[in-house]
C-alpha cells in the first residue's frame, strides 16, 4: 500500500511540474501548480522507503542481483523522458539521470556496505570503492536528487529495518536535507519545499503499521513510472498545440 500511495502522489507531483510547468493561464492555475509540488515531496521519501525494504527483503531471499538487473532496466527504459523534457519540451532546464539511476546507485551502495566485513582487510577494502565511485559520480553527473536521493533509502535501510529507530531516522533525513542544500548552494529557506519531504518519514512509519498488499502484476511499479509520464508529457503536448495551456516563453 505504502508504495501505491507513493505513486499516486508522485502523480499529483508530475502533473504540476510536468503538464503545468510555466503555465500561465490564471494566478489560480500558477497557485494550484505549487500545490500539487508541495504534496509531491511525500512521493520521493516513501519510494526510499520501499527501496530499502525491497533491499533488506531481496538480502534475505539472496535475490539482489535480480533487484538489481530489475533497477537497472527501469532505469535505462525511463531515461528518454528526461530528453524529451529537457531537449523537446524544455520543462527541465538541464539534462539528468532519471531516479532510477538514483535508487540504483542506493541500492549498490547498500550492498557494498553489507559486504563489507570488519576489521578491514584488503579484499574488504575494495568493496568500498563502489560506494566512493557512487558518491563521485553524484558530484559530476546531474540526476534527480543527486546524494541526497541516493542516501534516503540508506536511512530507512539503517534505522526502519535493520534497527527499528523512528526518531533518528527523522533527524537523519534532517542531517541529509541539511547536505542537500549545501551542495546545491541554497538556503534552507529557499528549499522549505524538499524540507516537506522530511515529514514523509514518520508518515512511512505511520504506513507500515497499517499497511497492506496490494496485489498487482509483478512489475507494475517498474513500468508505471515512465508510462504515467509518457501521457502526461502526450497530455501537456496537447494542451499546448491546442491552446488550451498557455506557457510562459
Amino acid at each position: 500500500m505504502i508504495k501505491l500511495f507513493a505513486a499516486l502522489i508522485m502523480v499529483v507531483d508530475h502533473v504540476g511540474s510536468v503538464v503545468l510547468k510555466d503555465a500561465f493561464n490564471s494566478v489560480e492555475l500558477i497557485r494550484a501548480a505549487s500545490i500539487l509540488r508541495i504534496i509531491g515531496r511525500f512521493s520521493m521519501p516513501l519510494f526510499a522507503y520501499c527501496v530499502a525494504r525491497g533491499f533488506y527483503y531481496s538480502k534475505k531471499n539472496g535475490t539482489v542481483f535480480k533487484y538489481l538487473k530489475n533497477l537497472t532496466i527501469f532505469s535505462i527504459v525511463s531515461q528518454p523522458i528526461p530528453i524529451i523534457l529537457f531537449w523537446f519540451l524544455k520543462v527541465r532546464s538541464e539534462f539528468y539521470l532519471n531516479i532510477g539511476f538514483v535508487w540504483l546507485f542506493s541500492v549498490i551502495v547498500l550492498y557494498s556496505i553489507e559486504s563489507i566485513k570488519f576489521p578491514i582487510t584488503e579484499k574488504s577494502f575494495i568493496k568500498i570503492l563502489p560506494i566512493v565511485a557512487v558518491v563521485v559520480l553524484t558530484f559530476i553527473v546531474k540526476m534527480e536528487y543527486g546524494l541526497y536521493g541516493v542516501l534516503f533509502p540508506l536511512i530507512f535501510y539503517f534505522f526502519a529495518f535493520k534497527t527499528y529507530n523512528p526518531i533518528i531516522c527523522f533527524l537523519a533525513s534532517f542531517v541529509i536535507y541539511l547536505m542537500y542544500c549545501r551542495i546545491r548552494d541554497v538556503d534552507t529557506i529557499g528549499e522549505w519545499n524538499q524540507f516537506l519531504a522530511m515529514f514523509a518519514v514518520p508518515l512511512a512509519f505511520f504506513l507500515s503499521r497499517v499497511d497492506v498488499k496490494v496485489k498487482l502484476p509483478g512489475r507494475f511499479y517498474y513500468w508505471f513510472y515512465p508510462a504515467h509520464l509518457y501521457v502526461l508529457i502526450l497530455i501537456r503536448h496537447l494542451l499546448v498545440y491546442y491552446k488550451i495551456l498557455k506557457i510562459r516563453p
